[in-house]
């Protein structure tokens, strides 16, 4: 059983999985909060740190970007996942390219 750190991140990891398996993706048990730390809690987008404790719609509130789009082949998996504000991952969307100011 995987575990939570809150309600809402139990939530929104069921979203995600759920929109992952609906577009054919592969799905990985994953941690937000691994990925995070990983990242050292910084946008992959435009590189600026995301805000701890603000919480989506804010627009600087960490959230997790398919560096590889779903709707492009992308896994659900830590590999294709990257720390991103939640204006940066809206704005990227499924941009055929991507678009970060971190390549790499």
């Amino acid at each position: 059983m995987v575990r939570h750190c809150s309600r809402r991140c139990q939530i929104r990891d069921k979203a995600a999985k759920r929109r992952a398996i609906q577009a054919g993706a592969t799905v990985d048990v994953i941690s937000r909060h691994r990925i995070h730390v990983r990242d050292s809690w910084t946008c992959h987008i435009c590189g600026d740190p995301v805000d701890r404790d603000a919480v989506v719609p804010d627009l600087e509130a960490p959230v997790l970007d398919h560096v590889i789009a779903l709707a492009k082949g992308g896994s659900h998996s830590e590999d294709n996942l990257k720390t991103a504000h939640f204006y940066c991952n809206s704005v990227k969307r499924d941009l055929e390219d991507g678009w970060s100011a971190l390549a790499g």
